[in-house]
């Protein structure tokens, strides 16, 4: 498996760029969105609804109603600019599905000796459904593992208030620095105490039955599918990168991330790359119920 994060292979690399303006003009972001009558075919003018779309383009992201109020990409993620020296701007782009993100990166941490690199991902969207965020996504180094985990009390993400005033956006820019401070803090007291947890072998081998099962009635392909997720498990458990923590709750955590972060489907689809990026970095389901679990344990 290639050890890489999973937005390497989408987007735009905007290393080295210095403002919003210059990120989103990197990336090709820095278009105008505007909002459109919606017609049938017959030229009958849909009462209340319109489209969204680029100004200069008739590709449609999102149908919505008269109330709503587009947010540029430039006023979206102009905030940012206040956030100030420390965050260092990685990739943009958009996913085929119009979720607009620029990806940065805070300064590292270590956590149990482990060098620890904490991203914020700034969302926007055009189609209807998507508000301005910013989510809070840890990178172990030495493996590349993505985290994304929730917890009860701290967020991993935040919504950010449309504002053209200068202390409101000063307030939003803030506000991503304290949760992401806040969230680190909690992210490396977990670790901790998951790594205080010690699991037997037996134990481990139990729980990763359990996440894998066999169907009822398994064919020999579908038993060569488990043992194959298995097997890329346990490499993951095993590899040096974990030695420190093998035997741990820890262990177990840092193997799951790895697993979910490089593993790729059998049959890569035009989106694929889109949907690994989003499913890892912006759902933090999987792994919280994952996390869950080895607690119990």
């Amino acid at each position: 498996m290639l050890r890489e994060a999973t937005w390497s292979r989408v987007g735009t690399d905007v290393t080295g760029a210095q403002s919003i303006q210059e990120v989103l003009q990197k990336s090709g972001l820095d278009y105008e969105v505007v909002k459109t009558p919606l017609f049938l075919d017959n030229g009958y003018q849909v009462p209340g609804k319109f489209a969204i779309k680029k100004a200069d383009e008739d590709k449609v992201f999102g149908i919505v109603g008269s109330d709503y109020t587009i947010c540029q990409n430039s006023d979206a993620f102009e905030f940012v600019n206040l956030i100030g020296e420390g965050l260092e701007f990685v990739r943009a782009g958009q996913t085929y599905h119009g979720l607009v993100y620029i990806i940065a990166r805070l300064p590292e941490e270590y956590i149990m000796d482990d060098e620890i690199q904490p991203y914020v991902i700034f969302q926007n969207g055009h189609t209807g459904f998507t508000p301005v965020k910013a989510a809070i996504a840890p990178l172990r180094i030495v493996c590349q593992n993505q985290f994304s985990m929730a917890f009860k009390n701290a967020k991993a993400s935040i919504t950010i208030s449309h504002t053209k005033s200068l202390e409101d956006k000063m307030k939003n820019a803030k506000e991503v620095l304290i949760t992401a401070a806040d969230y680190m803090n909690n992210f490396k007291n977990q670790a901790e105490e998951l790594y205080k947890k010690k699991l037997s072998r037996d134990v481990i081998d139990d729980l990763i039955e359990e996440l894998f099962p066999e169907p009822e009635t398994p064919s020999i392909r579908q038993i060569e599918a488990v043992e194959e997720k298995r097997n890329r498990f346990f490499a993951a458990y095993n590899d040096e990168d974990n030695l420190n923590f093998r035997g741990t709750a820890w262990g177990l955590v840092n193997a799951y991330s790895d697993y979910l972060t490089h593993l790729e489907p059998a049959r890569k689809t035009e989106n694929w790359a889109d949907n690994k990026f989003v499913q890892v970095t912006l759902n933090p389901a999987q792994m919280h119920s994952f996390v869950e679990r080895v607690k119990a344990l």
